[in-house]
C-alpha cells in the first residue's frame, strides 16, 4: 500500500511518462540503425521486436496519461 500523497502519485506518474517517452526514442534510434544496415532483411525478427516494444511503451504512456488526468480530476 502506497503512502505517497496524491501530488506525489501524480509526480511519480509524470516522471514515469517522461522515462517511457525517452525509452521510446532510444528504441526508435536502435530500430533506425538496424534498418540502415545493408543486411536489414536478416534482422526482420529483431525489427518486429523493436516495433512491438515501441507500441507497448506508447500504450503504457497513454495509460499513464489517462491515470494522471483521472487522478488530477479527483483531487
Amino acid at each position: 500500500m502506497s503512502t505517497d500523497s496524491p501530488m506525489d502519485e501524480i509526480s511519480n506518474a509524470k516522471t514515469k511518462v517522461e522515462d517511457l517517452e525517452n525509452e521510446i526514442k532510444n528504441i526508435d534510434k536502435r530500430l533506425e540503425s538496424i534498418k540502415g544496415i545493408s543486411d536489414y532483411k536478416s534482422n526482420t525478427e529483431l525489427v518486429k521486436v523493436y516495433e512491438n516494444a515501441i507500441t507497448f511503451y506508447k500504450n503504457l504512456v497513454m495509460a499513464y496519461k489517462i491515470y494522471i488526468k483521472t487522478f488530477e480530476k479527483n483531487i
